[in-house]
């Protein structure tokens, strides 16, 4: 989960592209192939893929975007630090055991 289409509002090409980039800092399980947007929350909510979806959620929605002014500078900010592989959460079934390298 992020924050959505913050580098194009209509095309979800380069959030996709920057949650797939960050994806292999998760225990996945596997190799990740693709990444693709929801079309709504109620669909990321229900799926069975996404069981702390609520978690991530919530974590999101304690800090409010902008308006105004504030906006774009956040926008900007925001854009910069998925770039960096951050504002990016999972939500899928966490791994069991130990983590080996």
């Amino acid at each position: 989960m992020t924050w959505g289409r913050i580098q194009h509002p209509v095309d979800p090409g380069t959030v996709c592209e920057l949650v797939l980039q960050a994806s292999p800092m998760f225990a996945l399980g596997g190799d990740p192939v693709s990444a693709r947007l929801c079309a709504n929350l109620r669909e990321a909510a229900d799926s069975s893929d996404a069981p702390s979806f609520y978690e991530c959620f919530l974590r999101f929605c304690r800090r409010p975007i902008p308006r105004g002014d504030g906006y774009e500078p956040w926008r900007n900010s925001i854009d910069l630090t998925m770039r960096a592989g951050e504002e990016i959460a999972y939500c899928g079934r966490r791994r069991t055991g130990p983590v080996t390298a």
